[in-house]
């Protein structure tokens, strides 16, 4: 895994996408791991954590060093927006 340093972010920050690339590649795996920790469902982890991902592309210019935090708390946020979206799906189909 590479580290990630605060001259990364800045390339971030300045939209650089080979600076994005190597966070991704930094922190892909541990982030899946943790929405199947929560949501215990691997495709539908991988695509929280890639919602997540373009999330900080698209807000990119706000992202502060270190990243890790709030990439941790934006996986755990979609993983409870999923549950309670899923199980606000299951009773609408029990009422039905």
């Amino acid at each position: 895994m590479q580290k990630i340093t605060p001259i990364i972010v800045q390339g971030i920050v300045n939209s650089d996408s080979k600076c994005f690339r190597s966070l991704y590649d930094a922190y892909y795996a541990y982030l899946c791991g943790l929405a199947v920790s929560y949501i215990h469902d691997r495709e539908r982890a991988r695509e929280i954590v890639n919602d997540v991902f373009v999330r900080v592309w698209e807000r990119r210019t706000q992202l502060k060093y270190p990243p890790l935090p709030y990439l941790i708390s934006g996986v755990r946020n979609a993983c409870y927006n999923y549950l309670r979206d899923s199980k606000n799906a299951s009773k609408m189909t029990l009422v039905l």
